[in-house]
């Protein structure tokens, strides 16, 4: 498990209890406010918030297609090595989400 979630709690969440009728798992939606679920997500650490966010998404993909995951790891070296070599400049995320937000 990734280190930052360690102090997560490691509880099954309470908003999906599965549920049998006539044969088929239907999921009750239980009366635990899922906003109190993300206000307690939002008060982790920004590391431990990372780790669970990426664990959410890594989580929905169903399959895994290894020559898309080896391709991956190729870009992401290759933008680590740019980086390093002073190619590209980052751009701080607070001013790209105002450009994508901008009317």
């Amino acid at each position: 498990m990734i280190r930052a979630l360690r102090s997560f709690p490691q509880r099954r969440p309470k908003c999906l209890i599965p549920e049998a009728r006539t044969g088929v798992l239907h999921f009750a939606i239980m009366a635990v406010d899922a906003s109190k679920l993300l206000n307690e997500a939002l008060s982790l650490p920004p590391e431990a918030r990372a780790a669970l966010a990426a664990t959410l998404i890594e989580s929905l993909d169903e399959t895994v297609d290894p020559d898309a995951e080896a391709e991956w790891a190729r870009e992401i070296a290759r933008r680590l090595k740019d980086l390093d070599a002073g190619r590209v400049q980052t751009i701080p995320w607070a001013e790209v989400r105002r450009s994508i937000l901008r009317p």
